[in-house]
Order: structure tokens, then C-alpha cells, then sequence
């Protein structure tokens, strides 16, 4: 094949992704954005000998939420091996691909931290342990802090919850972090040094469904900042 005729081929594949993208990702009436769609759309990108960020045409935010679609289910799944081979196929620099982690890691805890919270305070141990589970599992990846509402917690609702977590004994408990890096007693206190009861606490905007992906399309993720008077995306 001439340079010319691979050139026509390439061409031809990145219009067609383009064109297949454009009914996955931005038909109002398609099916919602999971990460099973972005996985499975990017498999078929790179199968073609194509890049995602340099092929696609997409823009940096779009792939930035893809990747991020990405980033919780590999955690959920216990699949935090392949975190740097997607950051690679994303082209996603280190320090941004940390970012992101953070990020999406904080955000999915906040959503569950208030589950785990509730469930405390009703010394309710089996159904705190179903969310704590998760958020030890985001919780290695977390820097800095997460906050949770101290108008409806209490610290000991968060000594108790970190207690159940502590001295649990479901045989489905983890006792290592998913980079098997702490033991559950560094996991405690990891647990008690991100989670931040505060009473100016501010409820991610969109909700789960803002970090998960469950819209109709990509405009359905842009939410009104009002101190920036603008729009921003709601996973972030």
C-alpha cells in the first residue's frame, strides 16, 4: 500500500469514529453514558490503530470525563493495575491523570459517605459495612480531605462508622487497599484523617448522577456555576 492509499485509510477510519462517536455521545435520545460505552469505544478506536485524544477529534473535557467514566469502574472493579495503561491510551498526563483520580475518587466517596454516615447513626453495622466496603476503596487514592455534613452527623456517627469498618469481620472485607499498600489499621487512619464533618458542607452538584454518567447526553453535564457565572462540568 502507497503512503497516499494508508493516508486515504487512515482518513476514512477517522471519519467514520467520529461519526460513530457522534451517535454514542451526543444523540439526546441515546443511551446513557457509561463506562462500559467509553471502554468499549475506545477498544474500537485503538483496534483501528487510532489515538483517542489525537484521532477522535474530541476535545480535552470530553475526554477528560470519558477517562474519568473509566477511572471508577477500574476502581470499583478492582482493576487499579490497569489505571496506567488507560492513562496512556487517554494520553493523559501523570500530574492531570492524578488530578482526575482524586477527583472522581473524593467525589464517589462523598456520594456514599453520607449512606455510610446514615447507617452509623442508626447503629446500623451491616448496612454501614455495605458502603464502607466501597469507600475503602477510593480512600487510597484520596489526598487532602472529604467532607461530610455535620448538621445531620455527629463525630461519634464518624467514630462509629470508622469502628464498624475496624472491627468488622464479613468475610467480603478487603483488609488491604486495591494497591495492597495498607493494612486495614493504615486504612483507619487514613479513614479518619480524610473524612471532615463541617457544617458549610455543599452537596456535589448533579449528584450520583453527575459522576457516573447517567444523562442522556454531554450537555445534560454541563450545570451553572454561579460564582463563575458560567458552566462547568458536574463530575468535577
Amino acid at each position: 500500500m502507497t503512503k497516499m492509499s494508508q493516508k486515504i485509510l487512515n482518513e476514512a477510519f477517522r471519519d467514520a469514529v467520529i461519526e460513530h462517536a457522534s451517535t454514542i455521545f451526543r444523540v439526546k435520545d441515546g443511551p446513557p453514558i457509561t463506562a462500559e460505552i467509553a471502554q468499549r469505544f475506545r477498544i474500537q478506536v485503538q483496534s483501528l490503530g487510532l489515538e483517542m485524544k489525537k484521532d477522535t477529534g474530541f476535545n480535552d473535557k470530553l475526554i477528560t470525563y470519558l477517562y474519568a467514566l473509566e477511572v471508577q469502574s477500574m476502581i470499583e472493579n478492582d482493576e487499579v493495575d490497569e489505571l496506567k495503561d488507560l492513562q496512556d491510551a487517554y494520553d493523559i498526563p501523570e500530574e492531570k491523570a492524578e488530578m482526575i483520580v482524586d477527583a472522581c475518587s473524593k467525589r464517589y466517596i462523598n456520594q456514599l459517605l453520607n449512606l455510610a454516615l446514615r447507617a452509623a447513626k442508626k447503629y446500623d453495622e451491616k448496612d454501614c459495612m455495605r458502603w464502607m466496603k466501597s469507600i475503602a476503596k477510593y480512600a487510597v487514592f484520596v489526598s487532602g480531605t472529604v467532607d461530610a455534613d455535620e448538621n445531620m452527623y455527629s463525630e461519634n456517627d464518624k467514630a462509629r462508622m470508622i469502628n464498624f469498618y475496624e472491627n468488622s469481620e464479613d468475610p467480603d472485607l478487603v483488609s488491604q487497599s486495591p494497591l495492597g499498600s495498607e493494612s486495614r489499621l493504615e486504612m483507619v487512619e487514613r479513614l479518619k484523617s480524610i473524612i471532615n464533618l463541617t457544617e458549610d458542607y455543599v452537596a456535589p452538584l448533579q449528584g450520583i448522577e453527575g459522576l457516573l454518567g447517567n444523562v442522556q447526553n454531554l450537555n445534560e453535564l454541563m450545570v451553572a456555576d454561579p460564582k463563575a457565572n458560567k458552566k462547568r462540568w458536574a463530575w468535577g
